[in-house]
């Protein structure tokens, strides 16, 4: 049987948003909230995106981004999805590089700081290391793509959005005679849209990090930088990974919805997932800037625009709730028994559509494949994936009803010996739960 480990990257490839890894070479400090306001949650001025990544504060940066860029509130429902502790400990071992581990060997050695095994609505494991708790809201990276796709799922399935095949210019007009003419909404959720924009996390001039320094203070706003790129070639025809494309994404559903991205996900999928705690997302300017003019009465052409949500990596929330976002995956868009996705998503959004995003032919000697914004592995037990940079994941295998998450604090953007050892976990803990033959 073929394996996660055998899957495993060997070197950083260009798979996730590089927000404030990007921002590490700014040397703009993001302008900082230092309340919670309007619904918004808080900032604080210890940490900037000068000093966010740099090895003396990445871990706590990791765990604690909201509190200390603008960002602003998902608030949880009264109502909580159960998820019970399993009667015993998991105990299991796993094999890396011809040696045998343990659970406990794990954190230390993948620098995890949250780690959850659910199968089913049962915990089998939980865990946080490096000073993160249960209340620790961990920022998402790219995991955040996944939910965005999700999020215009549902929009779709509300009317909102007629065909994933219309061109997103019937959405967003102003698109028109830019690098997103052309392009249909699902060439976005594929990675496909042709448009130039590079994502080369090591290289400070790389347009990644001119869209993440966006991301988390500017001097630049999302929507007005993602106008700004020319196409590079037809659309819908090869896979090549663009964080841009999600902030189109992101763009398209606010537009669609009238709602912030905070607000939509509240209504649509918080609430009715049972989230247990508040999450949040990023904003690109603090909102009592915006509401500053606002009250001074600047005239509509004076305006800045409103704060929009990083919805390509700003995503943050706690370890459990990450992990009911995967059994709502895993479920096929049920949680206890009432339907919270459209019917059909899960397999629509996971399972590869078209030739270029299939295992194997997304780029040379990798052999994943790609969907609506989640990574498909070439396996029969349709297992899939969100990833965001720093080893953030939520691995999801519906055919055992297996969800594991693991939030870390990787000094690299990407590690492929972490990464590897993580797929080894992956694939004990599968084993451990599948049905045996007998």
């Amino acid at each position: 049987m073929r394996t996660r480990l055998d899957f495993a990257r060997s070197s950083v490839v260009a798979l996730c948003a590089g927000s404030l890894l990007a921002l590490g070479c700014t040397s703009e400090p993001a302008v900082e909230t230092d309340s919670a306001g309007s619904g918004d949650a808080g900032g604080g001025s210890e940490l900037t995106t000068i000093t966010c990544l740099t090895p003396d504060h990445i871990t706590e940066c990791l765990r604690s981004t909201d509190q200390h860029f603008p960002s602003r509130l998902v608030s949880a429902p009264e109502y909580t999805s159960e998820l019970r502790r399993a009667a015993s400990p998991l105990e299991i071992e796993y094999t890396f590089d011809g040696a045998s581990h343990t659970l406990d060997d794990f954190p230390e050695r993948t620098r995890t700081t949250g780690l959850i095994v659910l199968r089913g609505s049962e915990i089998l494991h939980e865990a946080y290391f490096r000073g993160a708790d249960e209340n620790s809201r961990f920022l998402s990276m790219s995991v955040a793509k996944s939910f965005t796709s999700t999020l215009l799922g549902i929009a779709r399935a509300e009317g909102l959005i007629e065909s994933f095949d219309d061109p997103v210019t019937k959405y967003l007009p102003d698109l028109v005679g830019t690098g997103y003419d052309g392009v249909a909404i699902v060439d976005l959720l594929q990675m496909s849209s042709g448009i130039g924009f590079t994502e080369v996390y090591a290289d400070e001039n790389s347009d990644i990090a001119r869209l993440g320094a966006a991301c988390f203070g500017g001097p630049e706003r999302l929507d007005e930088l993602a106008r700004s790129y020319p196409s590079k070639r037809e659309p819908g025809i090869k896979f090549e990974y663009a964080s841009l494309d999600t902030a189109i994404l992101g763009r398209l559903l606010r537009t669609v919805t009238g709602q912030n991205m905070a607000a939509y996900t509240e209504r649509a999928l918080w609430n009715p997932m049972g989230a247990e705690a508040d999450a949040s997302w990023i904003v690109d300017l603090p909102l009592e800037i915006y509401e500053a003019q606002l009250e001074a009465g600047a005239g509509t052409d004076q305006l800045v625009a409103p704060p929009v949500e990083c919805a390509l990596g700003g995503f943050n929330a706690t370890l459990r709730d990450y992990a009911r976002f995967g059994l709502l995956m895993a479920n096929d868009g049920f949680v206890e028994g009432e339907r919270v996705l459209p019917e059909g998503w899960v397999e629509e959004a996971t399972v590869p559509s078209q030739d270029h995003v299939q295992p194997g032919n997304l780029m040379a000697g990798y052999k994943l494949g790609y969907q609506y914004q989640w990574w498909t592995f070439p396996d029969a037990d349709h297992s899939f994936v969100a990833e965001g940079i720093h080893g953030q994941l939520i691995m999801v295998n519906p055919e055992l009803d297996l969800v594991v998450v693991k939030t870390s604090d990787w000094e690299e953007a990407w590690d492929g010996v972490m990464e590897a050892e993580t797929w080894a976990l992956f694939d004990a803990l599968a084993a451990s739960v599948a049905p045996s033959d007998g």
